[in-house]
């Protein structure tokens, strides 16, 4: 728990990623107002990825697997079910990226020591994982839409995406072209897909902060699986007070990382910061 007995939410990532958020950005390389601060000072930042190119992008294959079961159970209207199969058919390949819409997405989990969410976030080629513990109450006002996933079987994920997909309404095209509907269905559905996951991930107790970039922030690239990850980083000058603990993924070099790790963060996040080891044992992943 944090102080004052708020809750932890868990941002499972690298100790590279984790130097760089604190460290923060000059704030006209932010791309919008970042509350008045003096050139210079660096403003520290959560790092939100593209939709596409998270580590772990099962759910999205799930989503538009889920999609396609939603589809058989379409009655009526050709033309629109003639749409979905289009889109069905468009998910199967990356789309070019547009900076003005995203979303991009932090992943959080409630879960402080998960061993599937350090298989699934917390390693990389590069550097030593880690897991972050937020105060949950800080991450409040970031401008983000909160969403805690939802864990369920064929079924049940289908008739979820036809209750909430927007275009599955009678009303869907509000005027529109048929062209931006589905441009705007093809956003909504990897939106919602942030929200669902197959029931066999359950024990990752996942949270999602999501963005519908509106071309405020600039868009990053990073070294990743994918050749390069895009990312937006999004000013969060709390951050360093809202970090309550830090867990250093399983490594050979257990205390030899914990040591380093504590000396860092009393020097350049806070005294207040506990760190600790992973208590799940070290695999050589």
């Amino acid at each position: 728990m944090g102080e004052d007995g708020g809750g932890l939410l868990w941002h499972y990532t690298d100790l590279a990623t984790l130097m760089a958020m604190t460290g923060g950005e000059e704030p006209g390389g932010l791309g919008r107002a970042t509350g008045g601060r003096a050139p210079g000072d660096r403003v520290p930042c959560l790092w939100a990825a593209h939709f596409e190119y998270l580590n772990d992008s099962r759910e999205f294959h799930y989503a538009r697997d889920l999609l396609h079961r939603a589809l058989t159970d379409l009655d009526g209207d050709a033309e629109r079910r003639a749409a979905l199969h289009r889109l069905r058919d468009r998910l199967t390949e990356p789309q070019e990226i547009d900076p003005a819409a995203g979303p991009f997405i932090v992943c959080l989990s409630s879960a402080e020591d998960s061993l599937s969410q350090w298989r699934g976030y917390g390693m990389s080629r590069r550097s030593v994982g880690c897991a972050i513990g937020f105060d949950e109450r800080a991450l409040e006002g970031l401008g983000a839409e909160r969403h805690r996933v939802r864990y369920l079987g064929d079924e049940d994920g289908a008739r979820w995406i036809r209750d909430n997909l927007p275009y599955f309404a009678q009303d869907h095209a509000g005027g529109r072209s048929e062209e931006q509907a589905e441009q705007d269905l093809y956003y909504d559905l990897f939106g919602y897909s942030a929200q669902i996951k197959h029931v066999s991930f359950a024990d990752e107790q996942e949270e999602r902060f999501v963005w519908r970039q509106d071309g405020g922030h600039r868009l990053w690239f990073r070294t990743s699986r994918f050749g390069m990850t895009p990312f937006v980083k999004i000013p969060f000058p709390r951050l360093r007070e809202a970090v309550r603990r830090i867990r250093v993924a399983p490594t050979q070099f257990t205390e030899h990382a914990r040591v380093a790790v504590a000396a860092w963060a009393a020097q350049e996040v806070g005294e207040h910061v506990e760190v600790l080891s992973s208590d799940s044992p070290f695999r050589g992943w």
